[in-house]
């Protein structure tokens, strides 16, 4: 499947070699952003060079609004979460879940003495 500046295996192995030269710089842990918004590239702590996609959802700055994201490798993962982000029962949860976040934040936090 061609595209616009060559073919998608090319575009994938360029995008590897970029990938691979800038990760190799990078801190273990440290976070790069993506032009993907929310997603970012984690350099794994390992003896071999391991990266992640991460996705965590941003602010107007694109930084991460979480403390924590959702990370992935393989496209695997990322099939099972498309299937789990679009089952309708999803909602449902979220609906309840807010309800009983709605509640907790409700009652007092005074500490009893």
């Amino acid at each position: 499947m061609p595209s616009v500046g060559g073919s998608v295996v090319d575009r994938v192995t360029k995008l590897a070699e970029d990938s691979r030269t800038r990760m190799e710089r990078a801190e273990d842990w440290e976070k790069i952003p993506t032009s993907i918004p929310g997603i970012f590239m984690v350099h794994m702590p390992d003896k071999e060079l391991r990266v992640m996609l991460m996705f965590n959802p941003t602010d107007d700055a694109g930084n991460p609004t979480k403390r924590k994201g959702f990370y992935f490798g393989d496209p695997g993962t990322v099939e099972a979460a498309r299937k789990a982000f679009t089952d309708g029962r999803l909602e449902d949860l979220l609906a309840a879940l807010s309800s009983v976040n709605r509640a907790q934040h409700r009652r007092p936090t005074v500490f009893q003495v």
